[in-house]
């Protein structure tokens, strides 16, 4: 799993990483982490993460926003439990991607994975063009990608060290000390890119 997280990297530094205008947002949503997995120093290692990421991949996202006739439900995997979640009447903001986050017991030797979220909609055509490009006109020629968020998963039973001090080692502001020293945990947050 560690070998496939660090391709999304790679992979998403290609796809989002040309000449836009500014950086996204990653929005990290606790809801789904109703096993207790993120404290608070959790969360604030979570999101230096995400910023380290969001400020390097400049995109210029369209909102998607649900009301009246135009309505949008996110689908993706809920990290606590490993089914499938839905919200529907969701909204997502301009330059933003949402991220599910949680921790459960994987057993094995998986840290962790993360996916791209799906969506139903309905609504007018206008509508169902921003989400399916989000305003991305390569999305149209495969040049571009364009994705509202999706979720990442902890594994619980892992040993993991939240790093605060970024004048440690490694630049990712967090590692892992499970079976050896590596940067796996942050590897997944591009990887909700693509």
């Amino acid at each position: 799993m560690i070998n496939k997280l660090g391709l999304w990297v790679c992979a998403t530094a290609a796809v989002l990483g040309g000449g836009s205008a500014q950086a996204l947002t990653i929005k990290f949503d606790y809801t789904y982490d109703t096993n207790g997995f993120f404290n608070d120093t959790r969360k604030s290692v979570l999101q230096k993460a995400g910023d380290f990421f969001g400020n390097r991949l400049t995109e210029t996202l369209a909102a998607i926003n649900s009301g009246a006739d135009n309505q949008f439900a996110a689908r993706f995997t809920r990290p606590d439990t490993g089914s499938s979640g839905s919200i529907s009447n969701y909204s997502v903001a301009a330059d933003t991607l949402v991220v599910f986050v949680g921790g459960r017991s994987l057993g094995g030797g998986t840290l962790g994975f993360a996916g791209l979220g799906g969506y139903k909609v309905s609504g007018n055509n206008g509508f169902l063009n921003t989400v399916r490009t989000r305003g991305e006109p390569g999305v149209d020629t495969g040049t571009d990608f364009a994705p509202w968020g999706g979720s990442i998963t902890f594994n619980s039973a892992s040993n993991w060290y939240f790093d605060t001090d970024l004048s440690t080692v490694t630049s990712i502001p967090w590692r892992c000390t499970n079976s050896g020293t590596c940067s796996a945990s942050a590897q997944p947050i591009p990887g909700i890119n693509g």
